[in-house]
C-alpha cells in the first residue's frame, strides 16, 4: 500500500482511558445522555502508522476490571 508507514510499535503495562459512553444505549427509544466514564486495560501491544497524512493508532488490549488507588498512590487492580 502506497504511502502507509508505520512510526512505532511497543509493548505496554496497564493504562486507562476516559471514553464518553450512552447511558441509555440499552433504550432504543431513549434520547441519548452521554457521561465520560473511566476503562482499565492492560494494552498488550501498539501501533502508530501514518496513511495519507493522517496518523493512526491500533491497540491490543484486555479489558480489566476498575483500579483502586491506595493512601501511597499505587495502582491496583480490584476483584
Amino acid at each position: 500500500v502506497s504511502g502507509l508507514q508505520l512510526m512505532s510499535f511497543s509493548q505496554t503495562g496497564t493504562k486507562y482511558v476516559k471514553i464518553k459512553v450512552d447511558i441509555y444505549t440499552n433504550y432504543s427509544k431513549r434520547l441519548s445522555v452521554f457521561e465520560v466514564q473511566n476503562f482499565y486495560a492492560i494494552v498488550e501491544y501498539y501501533l502508530v502508522y501514518e496513511f495519507e497524512e493522517s496518523k493512526v493508532m491500533l491497540a491490543y488490549v484486555q479489558w480489566t476490571s476498575p483500579v483502586k488507588e491506595d493512601s501511597t498512590g499505587e495502582r491496583h487492580l480490584v476483584g
